[in-house]
């Protein structure tokens, strides 16, 4: 079987192409997943760090997310007009963010801040976006005349003043650093460019799919004890079902009304969203996320960035995914899966987990003489 006859790059997303990888040794596809594991074949068992591109927060197949699902499946799952689940999960997602008042569902996270961008430009009546990360695929997102592509961790004077032409600056809170290139703290590079939003009748927006449901229940929004105009969530927020959102007060969220999707109320992805958060409310997840990272960096100082999301860094202090390749593949052949952008702790795994894969990945380092 050869799955580029029939996909392009043989996978509907980028971050799981096989070349991302280094190709073969490395698995090219996947058949199922349970808890911290997932499997190749009957033969082959991985512990999984890359979580379904942090997607994952609870464990794969998490016995309460699944029972919901379940649950919701003998109700339909695309109805034809709303459900009340659709505000029931809002008003809980709202409560556990504490300060947006309005929710509008759509399924990915591209999805998600195209409707950002496009609330703030009606809101403003200005069209120039800022783009501080990465947002998606969308063209919207592409670097144009209404769009400007700025580094990460750029002083914010640096890269060109706003002005009365930008309607928002929309930006990817996490990084790989608790400091700017600059070496200015990222909780006060952020609220460095929301006073110089404020300042100008600019919008912030934050991109919280990494972030949120993995450094805090809300995100970079409450680890940094900052409150943006809108931000986008998903991911982790279902725990690996399908469900994205922008989020926002009234005042803004009334330019929503144009976001329409036909799935955007899909009932499934909601129980999902539902379950996932009320676990997160009754049980210590992201304290046990951070306490998985630490020990990893513990166990491999190599691993840096924040404990959430550790990764390996170059010379540079930046992920090499070059030099990282072959410590993936190494770890992979001994079967731990992780990405070469980095690792994604789930509540799922266990110390033993944690202690096997500090042992492959010390090996993978000293037969590559640490050079990362």
């Amino acid at each position: 079987m050869n799955l580029s006859d029939r996909t392009p790059g043989a996978a509907q997303t980028r971050s799981k192409q096989h070349h991302v990888f280094g190709g073969s040794p490395f698995p090219q596809t996947l058949a199922s997943a349970d808890g911290a594991y997932t499997w190749a074949d009957y033969d082959h068992e991985f512990i999984d760090w890359m979580a379904a591109l942090a997607s994952v927060g609870l464990g794969h197949r998490n016995p309460t997310v699944e029972l919901a699902v379940h649950d919701q499946m003998q109700f339909g799952t695309a109805l034809s007009l709303p459900t009340y689940l659709e505000y029931e999960v809002a008003d809980l997602l709202c409560s556990v963010l504490k300060w947006p008042q309005q929710v509008r569902w759509v399924k990915t996270g591209s999805e998600a801040t195209a409707a950002a961008m496009m609330i703030a430009r009606r809101a403003t009546g200005r069209k120039k976006i800022i783009s501080i990360g990465y947002h998606g695929w969308h063209e919207a997102h592409l670097p144009s005349e209404n769009l400007v592509d700025v580094p990460w961790g750029t002083r914010f004077g640096d890269c060109g003043e706003l002005d009365c032409r930008t309607a928002a600056v929309i930006v990817e809170p996490m990084r790989d650093h608790e400091s700017t290139p600059y070496g200015v703290p990222v909780k006060e590079y952020l609220k460095g460019v929301q006073y110089q939003c404020q300042a100008s009748g600019t919008l912030f927006i934050m991109d919280e799919m990494v972030t949120g449901f993995r450094w805090a229940l809300g995100g970079a929004s409450e680890y940094f004890s900052i409150t943006p105009d809108l931000a986008c969530y998903g991911k982790a927020m279902a725990n690996g079902y399908p469900l994205a959102c922008v989020v926002g007060k009234n005042k803004l969220m009334k330019y929503a009304l144009d976001v329409s999707s036909t799935f955007g109320g899909e009932c499934v992805g909601l129980a999902a969203a539902k379950a996932t958060i009320e676990v997160y409310q009754r049980e210590p997840v992201i304290e046990r996320l951070w306490e998985v990272g630490r020990k990893l960096q513990e166990g491999v100082p190599q691993l840096q960035g924040w404990p959430v999301h550790p990764h390996f860094t170059g010379a540079n202090g930046w992920t090499d995914s070059d030099s990282v390749i072959p410590l993936t593949q190494y770890a992979a052949k001994h079967g731990v899966l992780m990405h070469p952008s980095g690792m994604n702790p789930m509540y799922a795994h266990s110390d033993e987990d944690v202690q096997r894969t500090i042992e492959v990945l010390s090996a993978a380092l000293q037969a590559s003489n640490g050079d990362v």
